[in-house]
């Protein structure tokens, strides 16, 4: 008998919800729909019109083979190699950490930060450090469009694979950049910015079995840091002064709780502005240095 869209996606749904680490529902149904969509090629519109619509075999296949994958605890966007973060969605890899609903924060830190600069602040000169994807310097960038404001946006990531994925998301969202394969700031000899974003590697590794399933399937290079997570949050704070111009910014995300530390160390490196920023579900996110 064939299988239909509405019979694939019931059937992905009970094999979701069959696995004995998968409590949440809703979360079951949403990735049953994603991945079904991304194999078959429909929009939800054309499902929801069409539950009916004849699935081939081959098609069939790939779904089982995905939810087998899900399963396993790779994450809906790693399978579809997309991901949706703050307004637009970005092309992903594995090569790539997922964008996630946490580090809308940090866009939204920059954003509020542009409004307090004066207009002789035009272009605005953004630099996001381990830039994955590209998702938050891009998210940026597109607001600052919105608001008719000038940019330069400087990308960097010690991955070039993950620098390839920045510049499809560039392209395909039409955001010009200058892409850098740089080791944090090792490449911005002599260059000052705006604001400085940055998403670096801060889980110790020492906690790598507690995490979930789906973060452990992340890659190891953009989630482990030594020194209890804080080396290379404690490295862009110790570098960052020289390359802010004046009323400059910087915007780190971390672990709620890594905050009270990076902010002491801000101190001790002579930041007197140091304020923590809280994510979408009011946990500390993350720490905004100024001058």
């Amino acid at each position: 008998m064939s299988e239909t869209l509405k019979s694939l996606y019931e059937s992905g749904v009970k094999s979701l919800e069959s696995d004995n680490g998968w409590n949440d529902r809703m979360t079951a149904r949403l990735d049953a729909l994603l991945l079904l969509l991304h194999c078959t090629e429909k929009t939800k519109e054309q499902f929801y019109a069409y539950p009916n619509t004849i699935v081939s075999n081959s098609i069939a296949r790939k779904y089982a083979n995905l939810l087998h994958k899900r399963k396993e605890g790779y994450c809906t966007a790693a399978l579809t190699g997309m991901k949706g973060f703050y307004k637009s969605t970005f092309i992903t890899s594995k090569h790539t950490l997922t964008p996630r609903p946490d580090s809308e924060s940090l866009v939204e830190q920059a954003i509020s930060h542009v409004k307090n600069l004066s207009s002789r602040n035009n272009p605005i000169r953004i630099l996001d450090l381990c830039t994955g994807t590209g998702c938050i310097g891009i998210s940026i960038a597109k607001d600052l469009d919105e608001m008719e404001r000038g940019y330069i946006l400087t990308l960097t990531d010690i991955s070039l694979r993950a620098l390839r994925i920045a510049k499809l998301n560039c392209d395909r969202l039409q955001v010009y950049a200058e892409i850098l394969q740089s080791d944090l700031f090792a490449k911005m000899k002599g260059r000052k910015f705006d604001i400085i974003t940055a998403n670096p590697p801060y889980i110790p590794k020492s906690i790598c079995k507690s995490l979930a399933m789906e973060v452990q399937k992340e890659p190891k290079a953009a989630l482990f840091a030594k020194d209890n997570g804080m080396f290379l949050i404690m490295k862009i704070i110790r570098n960052a002064r020289k390359h802010m111009l004046p009323s400059a910014c910087l915007i780190m995300e971390m672990d709620p709780r890594q905050t009270e530390n990076a902010a002491k160390y801000a101190a001790e490196c002579n930041f007197m502005q140091t304020e923590t920023f809280k994510d979408l579900s009011g946990k500390n996110r993350g720490i905004k240095i100024a001058i």
